[in-house]
C-alpha cells in the first residue's frame, strides 16, 4: 500500500522518533487535519479511506462524508471488528 501522508498519530511515535532522531517536530492526528481539509472546495477533493470504529460507524460517516460538497470523498470504508493479540 501507498500513501501520500503519513502522520505522527499519538505522542509515543513522536517521543520514539526523537530518540531516534528522525525529525518529527509534533503530532498530527488526522481529526486535526479533517476540519482543515473539508472546508477546502477543491474539484478535485483529497479521497479518504475510513478504518475501524463501532459498527456501522464508518459506514455512516462515509456517507455523510459524499453527501456534502467538501474537499473530502469517501472511497471506501472497513470495520474488521475488534479482537485479541492471542490467537
Amino acid at each position: 500500500m501507498q500513501s501520500d501522508l503519513c502522520t505522527a498519530d499519538g505522542m509515543p511515535i513522536v517521543w520514539l522518533a526523537r530518540l531516534l532522531a528522525i525529525p518529527i517536530k509534533e503530532r498530527v492526528s488526522g481529526s486535526d487535519l479533517f476540519d482543515t481539509i473539508q472546508s477546502q472546495s477543491s474539484s478535485r477533493p483529497v479521497r479518504v479511506f475510513l478504518f475501524g470504529g463501532g459498527k456501522g460507524v464508518a459506514e455512516k460517516v462515509c456517507e455523510i462524508l459524499n453527501s456534502r460538497r467538501t474537499g473530502i470523498r469517501c472511497v471506501g470504508w472497513l470495520n474488521p471488528g475488534f479482537g485479541t493479540v492471542g490467537k
